[in-house]
């Protein structure tokens, strides 16, 4: 009798690296190919970024429109509150990593 059967997860869109299912784990939202012991893709979008908890919404923002609205309630590593959107940053074969988009 086996509990250890995981849920089916909610898809989210595709990766942007290599296509699979990214879905939400508990710290992030990740490829699902994550544990694949060839060529693991090490896609993700972590929850908590610079203090400040990052929604599903903002999560398929990203990788549907690879940017984010501007999100506001970061906390820097001084201290100090700001505003901006998130965009995923560089291209296959490199991991877009989630990175800070100032608007002018």
């Amino acid at each position: 009798f086996n509990n250890h059967e995981q849920e089916p997860r909610e898809i989210l869109g595709k990766c942007p690296v290599c296509g699979g299912d990214v879905t939400e784990g508990k710290k992030a939202y990740g490829c699902s190919n994550w544990k694949q012991e060839d060529g693991a893709c090490k896609f993700v979008i972590w929850k908590i970024i610079a203090q400040k908890e990052i929604s599903k919404k903002a999560a398929l923002a990203l990788l549907e429109n690879g940017i984010t609205d501007i999100l506001f309630g970061f906390i820097s590593r001084k201290g100090n509150a700001f505003s901006a959107r998130l965009k995923l940053e560089g291209k296959k074969p490199d991991i877009p990593k989630v990175v800070f988009d100032f608007p002018d």
